[in-house]
């Protein structure tokens, strides 16, 4: 098939995007875990639409998910824990969103935030 090469060039770009995804947030991974910060926290009223978003994306298996994180992770990072954080990202980066959905559920139970529609 003449498209293999272009299909393998879009799968390593996709590829180093979720690595760089991964390696960033798993930058802090040996620092001591720590809670977020007071002062620093986001209203889980403001978080409960990433996170209902987030959870629609990962129960459809769309790979828009690992962007999404992307761009919430700033919010989500001033309310969850450095582990929580990187639990998720790393499911997410291995498409494994079954269990991206389980951690997210937790996530969000923690915070109080249901995801129920």
């Amino acid at each position: 098939d003449t498209r293999v090469p272009e299909v393998l060039d879009a799968f390593s770009e996709e590829l180093r995007r979720i690595v760089t995804l991964l390696e960033k947030a798993l930058a802090d991974v040996e620092k001591t875990e720590t809670l977020p910060e007071a002062g620093k926290s986001v209203d889980p009223e403001q978080l409960k639409p990433m996170l209902a978003k987030l959870h629609g994306l990962l129960s459809d298996s769309d790979g828009d998910a690992v962007d999404y994180l992307e761009e919430i992770s700033t919010d989500l990072q001033s309310a969850v824990s450095k582990s929580e954080m990187n639990r998720l990202a790393a499911k997410i980066g291995q498409y494994d969103f079954d269990e991206a959905v389980e951690v997210l559920e937790k996530m969000a139970g923690n915070l109080n935030i249901s995801l129920e529609e």
